[in-house]
């Protein structure tokens, strides 16, 4: 019956585990994701104003 106790244990340890692992993971996920949005999201703002120059240098 030990036996039992003992793998039904390490089942759940091995569960808590994971799920620790992969809510660790998608929290990193956003934090990072959130960032490299902001990035791209400036860095596109400044190309559209460098276009928006040539444009009105062009005419």
């Amino acid at each position: 019956m030990g036996i039992v106790y003992s793998v039904i244990l390490s089942f759940i340890a091995l569960l808590l585990l994971f799920g620790a692992s992969y809510l660790l993971a998608v929290l990193m996920n956003k934090a990072v994701a959130s960032t490299e949005w902001q990035t791209a999201h400036e860095s596109a703002h400044t190309g559209v104003e460098s276009l928006e120059k040539e444009q009105k240098d062009r005419c």
